[in-house]
């Protein structure tokens, strides 16, 4: 990796060298996804990883027609996979009274809480993602835009004033794509092994400027749904395309010897928003770890990402499409 002068610019070349990383990966989950949808003329460009048709030569016998055969596979797989979600609880220790209630209480905890967050879609997206791009990610923590007002405050930014309104917040457990999420290495099993890590999402501009208070500059967003996030904002659901876009980087950095409590850092435009320790005590003895975890269908030794259902299955459809292609031009 290039040398950095400071942190902003170590997170810009962090991502550009995870990226090359993650780029093969991501365009078999295109491909992936293309082959299931019916597009099976499509191949991935090795020189520069982007999906694309096949090249069509005259002088070679082109299959007409495709027979999808992925697309049921998929749906099987997706019923099954969706219908076993995993229900997590707890069981007491002991059979004291003290214990049982603590347990049915937690219990009573954990259910709220997945009612609140839609547990269920966030599984059934998770499935999804991890069926076709061999991995998904999940982030948790605490957004304190939620939950109940406990007092107001008073500030002054400028000659600006305004009132703060603080929540006590509430849990959170969000899926998040791989094309969001870079780490140091892909030869890794867990999250043990992950040093840093750098979340990058896209904001538009005015929630930049409302929530950070900075004037973010527009750029140029590829690879990314652009949302316009109406659940933090009061911008309401309008076309993607009426708004301008930046993205947010958080930088996570596991605890080490110069940073027991590791690193937490915001930038967006080259400008440093937050720099401090990792936000949550989320580990055993108050210990503070990435806020991240990942899951896989098919876990492979030293990989991060896993194998994919599709992946092998490509070159069986294909083979299939060009035999029964020429099969039905004979008896024709």
């Amino acid at each position: 990796m290039k040398h950095a002068q400071n942190i902003q610019q170590y997170i810009r070349y962090f991502v550009d060298d995870a990226s090359t990383q993650l780029m093969p990966y991501i365009a078999q989950g295109k491909l992936n996804n293309e082959f299931i949808r019916g597009k099976q003329h499509r191949r991935i460009n090795p020189r520069n990883l982007n999906i694309e048709d096949k090249l069509v030569d005259p002088n070679i016998y082109t299959e007409k027609k495709t027979f999808n055969r992925l697309l049921p596979i998929y749906l099987t797989r997706y019923g099954i996979l969706t219908q076993n979600m995993p229900i997590p609880g707890i069981k007491p220790q002991t059979n004291t009274s003290k214990a049982v209630f603590d347990s049915e209480q937690t219990n009573k905890f954990i259910n709220n809480f997945m009612l609140d967050c839609d547990f269920k879609q966030i599984y059934k997206r998770s499935v999804k993602h991890s069926d076709i791009y061999g991995i998904v990610w999940f982030k948790t923590g605490i957004d304190w835009t939620e939950g109940e007002e406990i007092c107001t405050v008073d500030s002054t930014v400028g000659e600006t004033k305004g009132t703060i309104h603080i929540k006590e917040g509430r849990p959170f457990v969000s899926m998040v794509p791989i094309q969001e999420i870079f780490v140091d290495s892909v030869y890794i099993e867990s999250m043990e092994d992950v040093n840093e890590l750098v979340h990058r999402r896209v904001f538009p501009v005015d929630y930049i400027r409302k929530r950070w208070g900075i004037e973010a500059e527009k750029e140029s967003i590829n690879e990314t749904k652009l949302q316009t996030y109406p659940r933090y904002s009061n911008f309401g659901i309008s076309n993607a395309g009426d708004l301008e876009y930046a993205y947010v980087y958080e930088y996570y950095k596991k605890p080490d010897a110069i940073y027991p409590d590791g690193r937490y850092v915001i930038t967006c435009n080259d400008k440093v928003l937050y720099d401090g320790k990792l936000p949550y005590k989320n580990a055993i003895n108050g210990t503070r770890v990435i806020p991240f975890d990942f899951y896989t269908m098919q876990s492979i030794p030293n990989y991060l990402i896993g194998v994919t259902v599709y992946s092998q299955l490509i070159p069986i459809q294909e083979t299939y499409n060009s035999i029964k292609n020429r099969y039905l031009e004979y008896v024709n």
